[in-house]
């Protein structure tokens, strides 16, 4: 893809999409991030798109300046699909849990980025958190060289969806998440969008994501593995001698990459699995 310029062209249009269901305990303090965010660099709209909350959520959207949309609660991947369909007309698409931090300045990156990109898709790090909001590490994005067989082959999605930023031609390029993925979407979505162009890649961290007991599990889920491995037949190789290769070596690189992370992960179990879903 050519380089794109828009000097001169207004600032840029930024929608981010958080996908809620009775998030009320951290939803302020995400919007607050967002909403920070703004500048006359870039125009920033935080959309929430709520599945049926029943505690403070829409609440305590409704005195925030943002837009609510409704959705039928059938899964994530829906409330994802229907707020990337009403951010059509921005110029970048992003996503972040209602339990998640948008950090300081990462607009004004994501649109310094948009005005000279060489991919229709950018992936950052991103940061864990406690609940307090201690980090728990960093995890740094993958290497830019990934190809749909080999990352299907690692088991889980190392691209942080709270940390990827795409431009709506592409979101229709690509296609939408694919709802009848429970856990693994955001595993699929990201394997085929490595088939349709590769990433431009930042080591800046750009979102903290919030770990706490409602949104993962220690014991895997026969589910999400199921699916996993669904992911795995359509796009890995048919080799699981190479299939295990590729996933031994793309583990090595995270961790040795992420030490803090892996040690929270594996030393003091704080990290263990997070569910793809960004809410409850």
């Amino acid at each position: 893809m050519p380089q794109v310029n828009r000097e001169g062209l207004g600032p840029v249009k930024l929608t981010v999409v958080t996908p809620t269901r009775n998030a009320a305990d951290y939803l302020e303090a995400c919007i607050h991030s967002v909403l920070a965010n703004r500048s006359d660099d870039v125009v920033v709209k935080h959309l929430i798109v709520d599945s049926g909350s029943v505690d403070e959520t829409l609440e305590i959207a409704a005195r925030m300046d943002v837009k609510i949309l409704h959705v039928d609660p059938i899964n994530i991947h829906h409330s994802i699909n229907e707020g990337n369909r009403a951010a059509l007309e921005s110029d970048v698409v992003g996503l972040l849990g209602g339990d998640d931090i948008m950090p300081p300045g990462t607009a004004r990156f994501v649109a310094d980025w948009y005005r000279s990109r060489r991919s229709s898709w950018l992936v950052g790090g991103a940061e864990w958190i406690d609940v307090s909001g201690k980090s728990l590490g960093k995890v740094n994005p993958p290497p830019r060289w990934l190809t749909p067989q080999v990352y299907a082959s690692l088991g889980w999605s190392w691209i942080s969806p709270q940390s990827t930023f795409i431009t709506p031609e592409f979101v229709e390029e690509v296609g939408y998440f694919d709802t009848s993925f429970e856990y693994s979407g955001d595993f699929e979505y990201f394997t085929r969008a490595l088939g349709k162009r590769r990433f431009d890649r930042t080591s800046r961290t750009l979102s903290l994501n919030r770990i706490h007991p409602d949104q993962h599990s220690k014991i895997p889920d026969p589910v999400r593995l199921v699916e996993v491995n669904r992911v795995e037949n359509m796009y890995a190789p048919d080799s699981r001698v190479i299939r295990w290769l590729y996933r031994y070596l793309l583990k090595l690189r995270v961790n040795i990459a992420s030490p803090a992370w892996f040690y929270n992960k594996r030393v003091s179990g704080l990290l263990a699995h997070r569910s793809s879903r960004v809410h409850r």
